[in-house]
């Protein structure tokens, strides 16, 4: 079995201030009926699974300005036109806005993220929360950084999330079902201390739905 695949990757990036733009090419050539899976894994749906293609993209994104106090605005998106030879779809993996006001953050769209107790920047990804799909929908209000209590001496600190999602309605058996999703962790330890110990959760739910083909 000869399997050729070759992967081109050309992308322009800026940044300034909080600013950063991207512009980039990608163009893949496959002789085999799947593409490679760690070429397309944590990629978020962006690299196809099947066939030749080529794909334009660009992005911007506007962090936090430090110079507000209470309450900071951001925003990002991630547009890519795709053509090839399985599919050819406008793909959106990021496209939403954000609020910070003291201690959490609250924000509405698609967004990448990762979930659970994971080094981010291994193949395999995280089990709870898959790279390799579009981001869905969701509305977050969420503590992202540890945030320490004055009356807990500074030693205890905690961060957090709570969101709603939608799931996608083109699917054949089930439409109209949401995601419940929270994330909870404690951490012992001052800010500067050579070691901390921390534990938490997460907890997806998947519910509510209208049965297509219901027995």
């Amino acid at each position: 079995l000869f399997l050729l695949f070759t992967l081109i990757s050309v992308s322009l990036f800026s940044q300034d201030e909080g600013v950063k733009n991207w512009l980039g090419i990608d163009y893949g050539i496959s002789s085999g009926k799947y593409q490679p899976f760690w070429l397309r894994s944590n990629q978020y749906g962006t690299i196809p699974a099947k066939g030749s293609f080529m794909q334009v993209g660009a992005g911007y994104s506007q962090e936090y300005k430090e110079n507000r106090k209470w309450i900071k605005l951001g925003y990002g998106a991630d547009i890519r036109f795709l053509v090839g030879t399985d599919k050819s779809a406008v793909l959106i993996p990021e496209l939403y806005v954000k609020s910070k006001f003291g201690i959490f953050e609250l924000w509405g769209g698609m967004r990448k993220q990762v979930f659970g107790l994971v080094d981010s920047t291994i193949s395999s990804g995280s089990y709870a929360w898959s790279g390799n799909a579009l981001p869905m929908p969701k509305v977050e209000i969420l503590v992202p950084d540890w945030y320490y209590p004055r009356f807990l001496g500074g030693r205890f600190a905690f961060k957090g999330s709570f969101a709603h999602g939608w799931f996608e309605n083109n699917r054949e058996d089930v439409s109209h079902f949401f995601l419940h999703q929270k994330t909870f962790y404690g951490q012992y330890g001052r800010k500067n201390a050579p070691l901390k110990l921390f534990a938490g959760f997460t907890h997806q739910v998947q519910w509510g739905g209208k049965l297509l083909y219901a027995d």
